[in-house]
Parts: C-alpha cells; structure tokens; sequence
C-alpha cells in the first residue's frame, strides 16, 4: 500500500480533485483548528509541505498530539462561544457548537472521506471497518 499512496502522492489524482496529500491536510487543520477555537485559543499552524506517507502519518501524529493536550475544562461552555474566522471566501462567524456541528465535522468527514475513496480507488486494500474502526 505505501507503494500505491507514493505513486499517488507524485502524480496526484484525476478529475480536478485535491491530491490525496492536501485531503490529509484539511483533515488534520479541521480536526485541530476545531478543538483550538472551540477552546478559544489560536490554532496551531502546520506547514503543508508533506509529500510523502511518512510525513502525512507524522502530520497525523502530531495533530492527535496537539488535540490531546487540551483540556476538558477548556472546552467547558465552548457550545456558547463565539467563533470568528476569514476563510479564502470571507469571514464566517458562528457559536461554538454550530461551528462544531456544521463547519468542523461536516468537513472533517469529507476530507476523510475523500482520503478512503483515493487509497480504495488505487487498489489499496480497505473495508469499512478501516475506516469506522471495528464495531
């Protein structure tokens, strides 16, 4: 499989799609923006300059690193707060759980999503439970 994702990660994928490098990008910048603001702190930012497995899995780590360093107490009360963000499309203003209900997961899963569908479209071997983990 890391054979399939390099070739992937060289040429990029067709129809006009984001290369599956950029859909791991926004995956991990909406899951650890999204506990940054709903903590009412600046996000980390990352670099996107990964081009190969090993740097999009370290991106990966180092973003479940960060989401776990909050607390629980910095999220306390966040469904209230006001989150105000510029995007290349203008500035979006929501309440924290608006933003998490409708910004955050909606995007997280698309990205992830999209992720699957390259690697299962290139011939990489994986099932549902790869990606919703075992039930």
């Amino acid at each position: 499989m890391v054979r399939i994702v390099s070739l992937i990660l060289a040429r990029g994928f067709a129809g006009g799609r984001r290369w599956i490098g950029a859909q791991v990008q926004i995956a991990t910048d909406m899951a650890k923006n999204g506990v940054a603001r709903l903590a009412g702190v600046e996000p980390l930012k990352f670099e996107d300059n990964e081009t190969t497995i090993e740097e999009l899995q370290a991106r990966i780590g180092r973003a479940a690193e960060y989401i776990n360093g909050f607390k629980a107490e910095q999220l306390d009360g966040s469904e209230d707060r006001a989150i105000h963000m510029k995007t290349r499309v203008g500035e979006l203003n929501f309440t924290g759980q608006d933003y998490l209900l409708n910004f955050v997961l909606p995007n997280l899963f698309f990205h992830c999503t999209t992720t699957y569908a390259i690697l299962r479209e290139t011939g990489a071997e994986l099932g549902k439970s790869d990606f919703i983990g075992a039930q």
